[in-house]
């Protein structure tokens, strides 16, 4: 007979509807622990575990799709249930990183070509597939701005699909890059200070700064999962920063999608709400990559990973209040342009 503090397993089964394969498949991966005889020679669980299987139930029901462990354990931690085993967790968001590369080289195939065979693209084969690409962004432009536009939307296409799709992209060559799109974009409307108010020294000094951060970026955007930094880092971390990480990316995202919320109706985006379980992994994913491999500059990730989200929210802010200045000035000189035509 089992005591209070034990549950029968046939009885906690039943009532779980849990089947005997799922309880294998569970207690093979920790997420419960082995029935043991009771008293009169029952198999019994001890009533906390009795719990972790009714969480489990309750879980289950809320997955759509094909039920997995790994989707299992995600739906877990999602209802508060930190005994998951955080080696589950990591399995399945190695899983999901692989999966979104693989859908990014997909989609840039059917788009621009690109073979989504890792290690298949060359050099050479970007510059025509970026000049594609810039041409469908530009194409409905005015002719005014279209050329420049171009040109710099060619520049930075060409640098990030490098960085995707090449083994070593060269430094260098995005310090160059660099200051040719911030030259280009910056002297759109005027010779010395263009459309986004930037002088040539000016570009020259951003383009440096921004050298030196997207010299290391490559590994985040690289498509090859062997690469990517979101997928080698998923397993670097002990169970304790595991979870900081996890807390971390739930400030992230929630800031994420309340400047987004909150940007939308100035710059006319659409709604994404969505969208917003599907980018949760690579959230995490990202904090996780940087808690292994901290940046040089950690004082935003070491506020986020003690719990606060202080420096984020002023971060965004500042970047909200640059969005609506800059649209308030494009604005105004549309204006003055009306005016110009006019008289």
């Amino acid at each position: 007979m089992a005591t209070p503090s034990e549950v029968p397993l046939r009885e906690a089964l039943h009532s779980t509807e849990t089947p005997d394969k799922m309880w294998r498949d569970l207690l093979e991966v920790g997420l419960v622990q082995p029935a043991y005889r009771g008293d009169d020679n029952v198999y019994v669980i001890p009533r906390d575990e009795f719990e972790h299987l009714k969480a489990i139930a309750s879980a289950r029901k809320q997955i759509e799709g094909r039920l997995t462990l790994g989707k299992l354990a995600f739906a877990l931690v999602d209802n508060r249930q930190r005994w998951v085993p955080v080696i589950l967790l990591q399995n399945e968001l190695k899983l999901r990183v692989g999966s979104f590369l693989g859908l990014v080289r997909r989609g840039l195939q059917r788009w621009l070509g690109l073979s989504p065979r890792i290690g298949c693209v060359t050099e050479q084969q970007i510059y025509p597939a970026a000049k594609k690409l810039s041409l469908r962004l530009t194409k409905k432009m005015p002719l005014t701005k279209r050329v420049v536009a171009f040109s710099a939307c060619y520049l930075f296409l060409t640098l990030i699909l490098k960085m995707m799709y090449l083994r070593k992209p060269n430094p260098l060559d995005h310090a160059g890059t660099m200051k040719q799109l911030l030259v280009q974009t910056g002297t759109m409307e005027h010779q010395d200070r263009g459309h986004i108010g930037f002088s040539f020294d000016r570009a020259a000094q951003l383009a440096s700064q921004f050298a030196s951060t997207l010299s290391g970026m490559w590994q985040v955007l690289s498509l090859d999962d062997s690469i990517n930094i979101l997928s080698t880092s998923t397993h670097c971390l002990n169970d304790t920063d595991f979870w900081r990480a996890y807390d971390a990316a739930g400030l992230v995202e929630r800031a994420f999608f309340d400047t987004y919320a909150d940007i939308r109706p100035d710059l006319k985006l659409p709604l994404i709400d969505d969208v917003r379980t599907k980018l949760w992994p690579y959230i995490l994913a990202t904090l996780v990559a940087y808690t292994a491999k901290p940046p040089r500059d950690r004082a935003l990730l070491d506020e986020l990973l003690c719990g606060s989200d202080e420096k984020l929210h002023e971060i965004l802010s500042q970047l909200l209040v640059a969005v609506r200045t800059f649209l308030k000035a494009q604005q105004l000189l549309d204006a003055e342009k009306s005016k110009s035509r006019v008289k």
